[in-house]
């Protein structure tokens, strides 16, 4: 999901902050553990939605876990910048191609 300059993920099951637990210990979403693990500044990634490319995002920031995400969209995020949306360039969505 993206916000605010934000990406970020949550859970079914709350985890708490990735920092703090083991990959094993996620179970069916342990492939949430490169979004904490493996995602660095400078990396690029490609939000999808219903298996569609929307946005492409530079990551600027660490991992952030937030306990009390009552405010907020999501437990797990990071700080993103260089934000560009699939449809800036493709403006006629019955032409996307995939």
């Amino acid at each position: 999901m993206l916000a605010a300059n934000l990406i970020g993920l949550d859970f079914t099951r709350p985890v708490g902050d990735l920092r703090k637990t083991n990959k094993a210990s996620l179970g069916t979403q342990k492939y949430y553990w490169a979004f904490y693990s493996e995602m660095a500044p400078n990396d690029l990634v490609l939000i999808l939605v219903r298996k569609f490319p929307t946005t492409l995002v530079r990551v600027v920031g660490q991992y952030d876990h937030i306990d009390n995400p009552e405010d907020e969209l999501f437990r797990h995020r990071r700080e993103v910048a260089d934000v560009r949306y699939y449809g800036d360039f493709q403006k006629n969505p019955h032409e996307w191609s995939f």
